[in-house]
């Protein structure tokens, strides 16, 4: 399709549904709080300042279905390795909520996971990754997301990110009724990353999957939120079990500051800034 063709099909569907009643695009919500990846130092030991700066750690995650219903699994990779074995939280839906604390299982050197139990057929979520290393009293938070939504089977429909940057605009024809979307949000993919682009590039990265299993749906479109800081935005897609990433045709729609794209189905979706090929 078209660059002209895509941004006229977005746009029109965009407008269809948010006469409907049922886009969904929204201004993309303010985090419950500043955690990405903010390093902090044990105040009760003053650094001396010949001793090297806490390590930062880079941290790559995916959600993926649970081994039995209502699980979902959270997979992801640290770089450097943390001395200590890193703790997950599950956040509660509210402020009051108590958070809860998930096993965490190392699978290999800097890959681990975690499975979340009794998650809702519809539901969102966010977990916290806490790493320390204790030897030098640093102290990291990172956050992944998630939504589980269902597919709309009688409607064109709209179906969002917990955060709303990354919408997939759905038809009801061509899946299963009882289709679930489960789409996550992450700071960094898990696996390598595009020739050319490096993790300060990353401006989002979301996945997405079919619960169950099922053909790519046609005719789908994606839309995904952009700053007037992101330079030159291109958006990779990297497809569910495969390693090489593509870059995909996308066009920034006028009037909004959102980039769209066809949708190529189950799969990783990275918005980078201007990269270097």
């Amino acid at each position: 399709m078209r660059e002209g063709q895509i941004h006229k099909s977005i746009l029109m569907l965009v407008l269809v549904l948010a006469v409907a009643g049922c886009a969904g695009v929204q201004e993309p919500a303010k985090p419950d709080r500043d955690v990405k990846g903010t390093p902090a130092i044990a105040a009760d030991k003053p650094r001396p300042q010949s001793e090297e700066p806490p390590k930062i750690h880079v941290v790559r995650s995916r959600f993926e279905a649970g081994p039995s219903d209502g699980e979902l699994t959270l997979i992801f990779d640290v770089s450097p390795v943390p001395e200590a074995l890193p703790s997950v939280r599950w956040l509660g839906a509210t402020p009051r909520d108590d958070a809860r604390t998930l096993a965490v299982r190392s699978d290999q050197t800097g890959r681990y996971s975690a499975v979340l139990a009794d998650v809702p057929p519809v539901a969102d979520g966010r977990v916290l990754i806490e790493l320390s290393d204790p030897g030098n009293g640093s102290f990291d938070i990172h956050s992944a997301e998630f939504a589980l939504r269902e597919h709309v089977a009688d409607r064109p429909s709209s179906r969002p990110s917990r955060d709303g940057r990354f919408v997939v605009f759905t038809k009801p024809e061509g899946v299963s009724p009882v289709l679930r979307l489960l789409i996550g949000s992450s700071e960094q993919p898990v696996g390598d990353l595009p020739p050319g682009v490096t993790s300060g590039a990353v401006v989002g990265v979301y996945s997405l999957d079919f619960l169950p299993a099922s053909d790519a749906a046609d005719g789908w479109q994606l839309t995904m939120a952009v700053t007037a800081t992101d330079v030159k935005p291109a958006l990779f897609y990297l497809a569910k079990g495969e390693a090489v990433w593509r870059v995909l045709d996308s066009t920034t729609l006028e009037g909004h500051s959102l980039l769209g794209a066809g949708f190529a189905g189950p799969g990783t979706y990275m918005l980078v800034r201007e990269v270097t090929r």
